[in-house]
């Protein structure tokens, strides 16, 4: 939309207007209305202070003068349009305004376009004529005041683009190619070597799966065409209808091989790349990149969607001004079209391999990264797609596969309690050495405003609890207890630090960590969020993230995911050293000591690990017993430093997890 505003130099013209005589019409004040309906919009207005030559030479012309307008900024995509002048000050420059018959001004124009920035310069002359009221000035209209460059109203603007030739790639740490410009297999007909098509389609159909009267369909139009290829299924390279289909030796069919995005690791990568999808009438609805149209392919998911503008490139343009022949009278401006950028990622395929194997079929998510760098080596989303095909189209899928769940946010259950740990230690509100007596499965706190309320602990067999007791047994009650004491501010001001509620630094968008809906002022629920229950929200990634303040002496990593980014503290020395220390060696019981929630007798690797177990409790109210699960466990090696794992699987407890993450880290070995 243009905007409504009307610079008219440094202001002189509306101070010294004051200054003129009454009785002889000032031209700027003319000029004002000019100017200012052109902003505006209203053409009407422009055209009503022409002059008698400019109005009798335009009306001949095929075109009105609004419509010339209109139709020519529309086109331009004109958003906004700034145009000024200087005004003069004629008692000082001693002009007799009744003896001035024709005055030129230089006019300032400028405009945003799709195609981006103008800035010209044209000059307005306003003449004086005899009008209904006495003398008045009126406007000289020239082509050059609608843009720049034009000599004749017939004058058109022509604008021609040129899209790039290359969009941009994607390869993981060692240049494996995750997402490149390769080719793909289109399975189809070719007319003019059908001997029965009936016969064959049915023969197809039996191995494609796609029913014989939709094939019939899609090559129908190819009949007219005999040596063409008529396309009834594409497929990634690898696909195994390919080698199906050959070995079948249709006589019409062909397999023929065409350009375009391979994404060669298939289901592995899957919500890391995303994949492309053709553009629809409503995506080019809303965006406006003169470089889409309809066989335009855009980026859907990941970080084919989330690096769009990065991977597609710049389009190239090039203005001309046309005369009203057709003609071609001058250039005004090109710009060369700019390829798409790679994108070169920290993900070792390896490690996105093993940790994919890890998680087998269950939901969940998956996160490795190198609690030093913050490089991000692997992340795994789960149930997966095969990018490829729903590139391609080859099959369709359930919206499930496409959820990417290390993208989103879940309740973290007890993965929260080494924070809380934390807190308490900074606030001086927990003692790790200070014994609790608790007995009993639940608690609320004695004189409490719960109602029917209560803190629920799993193992209460233990009575005596101190900060290690309370780690390695997961003991909710002792957190719960923990957070009444740090008390609501602290714990608010905390998560702050921590990122919560805020945009975390990360370059694949992840949704924001929330530590409550709207503030802890209720005690219960501060209580619940002292164990990750309540209304925390984390996501996977942040998760990890910060988890790596426990080995860097109390600075949090910032997770990275691209080669060219250097290692980054999101929040150096966020904690001491000591209560690092303190709360990592309490989480190395949860591994190593007997009662640990993720002791394994025989975990299948030689890792020496600090974890945390958690299995937040997704329900409706205390009361209900069908609640679904949400199974974490985060481990780091205490010794080598190297790898830090988090892994979520809904529907699962936490014991399932530690099971998944050991057969992750054994299979390093």
């Amino acid at each position: 939309m243009i905007r409504k505003s009307l610079y008219i130099g440094l202001g002189a013209g509306f101070v010294l207007l004051a200054g003129c005589s009454g009785e002889d019409p000032n031209p700027e004040e003319t000029l004002e209305d000019y100017l200012s309906s052109w902003e505006n919009g209203d053409y009407a207005g422009m055209e009503n202070l022409l002059t008698e030559a400019s109005a009798s030479a335009i009306a001949g012309e095929e075109l009105s003068f609004s419509d010339k307008y209109e139709e020519l900024y529309e086109e331009l995509g004109v958003t906004e349009l700034d145009v000024s002048f200087t005004g003069r000050d004629f008692e000082e420059e001693e002009v007799d305004l009744g003896e001035l018959e024709e005055i030129t001004y230089p006019v300032q124009v400028g405009m945003e376009t799709v195609i981006g920035s103008f800035d010209y310069d044209t000059d307005v002359t306003l003449l004086k004529e005899e009008g209904e009221e006495g003398e008045e000035w009126r406007i000289g209209w020239e082509a050059g005041h609608l843009f720049m460059g034009m000599q004749a109203f017939s004058d058109s603007v022509e604008v021609t683009t040129e899209a790039p030739d290359t969009r941009g790639q994607i390869f993981a740490g060692n240049g494996e190619s995750l997402a490149v410009n390769g080719t793909y297999m289109s399975i189809g007909f070719v007319f003019q070597d059908i001997e029965d098509l009936d016969a064959e389609a049915e023969e197809l159909s039996d191995i494609i799966g796609l029913d014989e009267e939709r094939i019939l369909e899609l090559v129908a139009g190819y009949e007219e065409n005999p040596e063409w290829h008529a396309p009834v299924m594409n497929v990634p390279n690898d696909h195994a209808f390919i080698d199906e289909v050959l070995e079948a030796q249709i006589p019409g069919v062909l397999v023929r091989e065409y350009n375009g995005r391979e994404y060669g690791y298939g289901s592995l990568a899957a919500h890391l790349t995303g994949h492309l999808a053709i553009a629809t009438a409503d995506f080019l609805e809303k965006n406006d990149w003169p470089g889409y149209h309809g066989n335009s392919y855009y980026g859907r998911r990941g970080l084919e969607n989330a690096y769009e503008e990065t991977l597609r490139g710049e389009v190239g343009s090039q203005i001309n001004i046309v005369d009203g022949e057709g003609n071609q009278r001058d250039v005004l401006q090109r710009t060369e079209a700019e390829n798409g950028e790679d994108l070169f990622l920290t993900i070792d395929m390896e490690l996105q391999e093993k940790l994919h194997d890890a998680m087998g079929d269950e939901r969940g998510a998956g996160v490795v990264m190198d609690p030093v760098s913050g490089e991000v080596f692997a992340m795994v989303s789960k149930p997966d797609y095969n990018p490829g095909e729903l590139y391609l189209r080859t099959t369709s899928i359930e919206e499930e596969q496409t959820l990417n769940r290390y993208n989103f946010r879940f309740s973290p259950g007890s993965v929260f309690k080494p924070l809380t740990a934390a807190i308490g230690l900074e606030e001086g509100t927990l003692d790790p050495e200070e014994q609790f007596t608790i007995t009993g499965e639940q608690w609320q706190p004695e004189g409490s405003d719960w109602g029917n309320h209560q803190i629920t602990r799993v193992n209460d067999d233990v009575d005596i609890v101190d900060l290690e007791a309370g780690m390695k047994y997961s003991d909710n009650i002792y957190f719960a207890m923990q957070a009444l004491e740090i008390g609501e501010e602290k714990m608010e001001a905390w998560a702050e630090r921590f990122g919560f509620g805020g945009n975390y630094p990360f370059k694949y968008p992840i949704y924001v960590s929330n530590l409550s809906n709207e503030g802890l002022g209720n005690s219960a629920l501060l209580a619940d969020t002292g164990y990750g229950q309540g209304e925390v929200q984390m996501n996977p990634v942040h998760l990890a993230s910060l988890y790596t303040m426990f080995v860097n002496e109390g600075s949090i990593v910032q997770p990275v995911l691209f080669q060219d980014e250097g290692p980054a503290y999101f929040s150096e020395s966020v904690i001491s050293e000591e209560t690092a220390s303190t709360v990592l060696d309490s989480m190395v019981a949860v591994v190593e000591d007997p009662n640990g929630t993720a002791y394994r007798s025989n975990p299948g690797h030689s890792r020496s690990l600090a974890g945390k177990t958690g299995t937040a409790e997704i329900k409706d109210s205390q009361d209900d017993v069908d609640g679904d699960r949400i199974g974490w466990y985060a481990s780091v090696d205490v010794e080598e430093r190297d790898l830090l794992v988090v892994m979520m699987v809904e529907g699962a407890g936490s014991g399932e997890v530690v099971d998944k993450v050991n057969e992750f880290w054994a299979s390093l070995e």
